[in-house]
């Protein structure tokens, strides 16, 4: 047999051509590690830097969705937690505490509400024609109040995260306190013409005793509260139900969380009142 490469004659057990030292087809090779052979795995071990990519992405995207949803969950938290504080002044009837900037129009001036219904009161009834008649100052503000807001309740329907805003229904199941100096003003008057009130009695012998010469100079006014006390009960029996459904939106001002708008219907309704006109 001759070399592929210069035609020399070559054995069958020669390996190698002794003229151009070229392998011949003969030949028999051992295969021999080299350098490149040991990274051999190496296109093994690549395939999983895909798989640990995709890992590490799904962590990050876990993770801030994670963290989107606390975010959400504490804005809606932060909603209803200031949301009740401002109902828990509400019940009180006392929003001494929160800024006037912050309060309806008739609160900035006087955020105590007991006081503005005893002013209400004295306006309304005691300079009126009964105000010679009736001892204004008899009414017991501070059960007239508590009537107020004893069947009061509010409810949060929602909570919105985009807007930072609760929405908030009260129900009112009390007094009609929008008409109570009207309703109050007629209940006496009804009571005047009724001939055997004691009320319309106290009147009668008042206007005896100027009569008859008495050196009583004007009629002794009448004290009304047991009245009034057996009007609440009337008129919580029966006395209509009244929803009003607002919002109440909140944000970040001046690095604190605080209110930002309120919708004054809630409080007017909670008290079962209507907002100045």
């Amino acid at each position: 047999m001759n070399c592929p490469n210069c035609g020399t004659y070559y054995d069958e057990n020669e390996k190698i051509c002794k003229k151009c030292h070229t392998p011949l087809s003969n030949a028999v090779y051992n295969q021999v590690s080299s350098g490149n052979d040991i990274n051999q795995p190496a296109p093994k071990r690549k395939s999983f830097v895909p798989i640990v990519a995709a890992i590490l992405i799904c962590c990050l995207i876990a993770g801030g969705i994670g963290g989107y949803f606390y975010y959400i969950s504490r804005v809606k938290q932060g909603c209803r937690e200031a949301t009740r504080q401002i109902f828990t002044y509400a019940k009180n009837m006392d929003f001494s505490d929160v800024a006037p900037s912050d309060l309806p129009e008739p609160l900035k001036s006087e955020p105590n509400v007991r006081e503005l219904v005893k002013q209400q009161l004295k306006t309304y009834i005691g300079d009126s024609e009964l105000g010679s008649l009736v001892d204004v100052d008899s009414i017991d503000v501070t059960t007239l109040c508590d009537e107020m807001v004893d069947q009061a309740s509010y409810k949060i329907t929602d909570v919105s995260a985009t807007y930072n805003s609760c929405t908030v229904t009260v129900t009112t199941k009390n007094i009609d306190f929008y008409s109570l100096p009207g309703t109050i003003y007629d209940e006496i008057k009804s009571q005047i013409t009724d001939g055997n009130s004691s009320l319309w009695t106290s009147i009668k012998n008042s206007i005896s005793s100027l009569l008859g010469g008495s050196s009583q100079t004007s009629i002794e006014k009448i004290d009304i509260s047991e009245n009034l006390k057996n009007w609440y009960k009337e008129t919580k029996k029966n006395g209509p139900t009244r929803k009003t459904t607002g919002k109440i939106v909140f944000g970040i001002k001046d690095g604190k969380w605080a209110l930002i708008s309120f919708d004054e219907r809630l409080i007017y309704g909670y008290y079962g009142l209507r907002p100045l006109q």
